[in-house]
């Protein structure tokens, strides 16, 4: 309880969640161009941890990736490629984490973050770029690994039949 109480003030302190996410999405700290398991292993337990709680403290950052991702829809501009694949791979580990720590939530709970995950993944497929395809691929594999089809059918549908624009 005392280790779950000092995590939990970490995680539900804004600014501590705004410090980590920029630093976890800086290339030129160390951070790799590409997706990174133990990143994503990570989130996966802190969501199979603390639960929707954890999802609502990144929401900020994943908002701001989907309206990146969206405005350069339109503009057709992005930020430095550094800059912009760290973003991605920060993103993308913490959907994979998401994807696999939400099978333990309750269906409410993880309704809200099969939207968000969604959203992430559309705003994805739809961006003007293939330089991030690497890292959102090694994402979806790390979230579906030995996961029943039944339990990500959602996801199934979404890549298969509604990803793709007609």
């Amino acid at each position: 309880k005392e280790v779950e109480d000092h995590v939990m003030k970490y995680v539900l302190n804004g600014e501590h969640i705004t410090k980590l996410c920029g630093v976890m999405s800086v290339i030129q700290s160390g951070r790799s161009k590409g997706f990174v398991g133990g990143h994503a292993q990570m989130f996966k337990g802190l969501f199979k941890a603390f639960g929707r709680r954890v999802l609502e403290a990144l929401r900020p950052f994943m908002r701001s990736t989907i309206d990146l991702l969206v405005s350069s829809h339109k503009t057709q501009h992005k930020q430095s490629s550094d800059v912009y694949m760290g973003q991605q791979c920060l993103a993308s580990e913490i959907t994979g984490g998401l994807i696999r720590g939400m099978k333990y939530w309750k269906e409410e709970d993880a309704a809200a973050a099969r939207s968000l995950c969604l959203e992430m993944l559309g705003a994805v497929v739809g961006a003007p770029e293939v330089e991030s395809v690497g890292v959102w691929s090694s994402a979806l594999r790390f979230a579906v690994f030995d996961r029943h089809p039944t339990r990500i059918g959602w996801l199934l549908t979404f890549l298969f039949d509604d990803a793709i624009p007609t």
